[in-house]
């Protein structure tokens, strides 16, 4: 179930929404991570498709994330993993957005992993989901305190 966390302000719902507006979509496969998901464990393709497909309908300007730490990183687990992402966010903002949900310190390091390549910090969230959604309509999107792989890819 998604909820809405916009600028702070939550709705009360289960999931969250950071951030403003924007444009987007469409487009792409891609992989889900380091590891096999969680919540591709724990949700057949159907459901997750027929949910992601749900969601775009719904929030046509947002992007279906799923968020995940990774297996084998001493970081804080992540309260939600799902995630209602405008698409105009960057990469930049989205980490902002996981830090404080994890309540990492600022001298802290933390890393996203989208098909196991580290985005550009720059990137529109919505150029990412473009390229590397998953086949179920969800952005798969890693994180850990260890630059696992270091590779940056170019939009």
């Amino acid at each position: 179930m998604f909820g809405m966390l916009i600028g702070g302000g939550g709705s009360g719902s289960s999931a969250e929404v950071a951030g403003g507006g924007g444009g987007g979509g469409g487009g792409g496969g891609g992989g889900g991570g380091m590891e096999k998901s969680l919540f591709k464990q724990e949700h057949d393709l159907e459901k997750r498709r027929a949910e992601a497909a749900r969601i775009r309908e719904k929030y046509s300007d947002r992007i279906p994330v799923i968020v995940e730490k990774a297996e084998r990183s001493d970081i804080p687990n992540i309260d939600k993993k799902k995630y209602l992402v405008p698409a105009d966010l960057t990469v930049g903002q989205f980490v902002y957005v996981i830090r404080k949900r994890i309540k990492l310190s600022a001298e802290k390091a933390i890393f996203i992993f989208v098909d196991n390549v580290l985005p550009p910090t720059g990137a529109i969230m919505s150029a990412i989901y473009d390229e590397k959604k998953d086949e179920d309509g969800f952005l798969y999107v890693t994180y850990s305190g260890e630059n696992t792989f270091g590779n940056e890819v170019e939009l």
